[in-house]
C-alpha cells in the first residue's frame, strides 16, 4: 500500500506526464489534420505519421522532465522501450480511431445532415476517443517498464 507522499509522488508524475501528453495531443491533431485535410494523405497514414511525430515529441520530454534519466540510464534502451510500447498504442490507436470513425460517420451525417465537416468532425471525435484509450496503455507501460526507477 502507498502512503500519503508515495500517493502525492505517482499524482504529480501523472500531472507531468498528462501535461506532456497534452502538447503531444496538440501535435498529434494538428499534423493528422495538416496531412489529411490540406495533403490529401489518407486517415490511416495520417495517424501513423501524427501518432510517430507526438511519440517523439513526448519521448525527448519525458526523458528531460516527467522522468528525467538517471546517469546509468541508456538512451538507446530507453528509445528501444518507450516505441515498442507506443507501437503497440499506435496498434490501438488505429484500431479505435478508424474503428470508431467508420461505426460513428453515419451517424454524425444523420445528425449533421452530410454538411462538408461531417468527415472531419467524425474522425477528430475518433481521434479524441483513441487517445483517451492509449494514455491509460501508454502511462503504465512506460511508468513501470521504460522509465521505471
Amino acid at each position: 500500500m502507498l502512503r500519503l507522499p508515495a500517493l502525492r509522488s505517482e499524482f504529480v508524475l501523472f500531472l507531468k506526464f498528462a501535461f506532456v501528453g497534452g502538447l503531444g495531443t496538440i501535435t498529434d491533431f494538428s499534423v493528422l489534420n495538416l496531412l489529411h485535410q490540406v495533403a490529401g494523405i489518407s486517415l490511416f497514414w495520417a495517424n501513423t505519421v501524427s501518432f510517430s511525430t507526438a511519440l517523439i515529441q513526448n519521448f525527448l520530454l519525458h526523458r528531460r522532465w516527467t522522468f528525467p534519466a538517471r546517469p546509468q540510464d541508456i538512451f538507446r534502451v530507453q528509445l528501444a522501450k518507450f516505441t515498442l510500447i507506443c507501437a503497440i498504442g499506435l496498434g490501438l490507436s488505429q484500431f479505435v480511431f478508424l474503428g470508431t470513425h467508420a461505426f460513428l460517420l453515419p451517424y454524425w451525417a444523420m445528425w449533421l445532415e452530410w454538411s462538408p465537416q461531417v468527415d472531419a468532425i467524425s474522425y477528430n471525435f475518433a481521434k479524441f476517443v483513441s487517445i483517451s484509450v492509449v494514455l491509460a496503455w501508454n502511462f503504465s507501460a512506460n511508468r513501470w517498464w521504460t522509465f521505471r526507477t
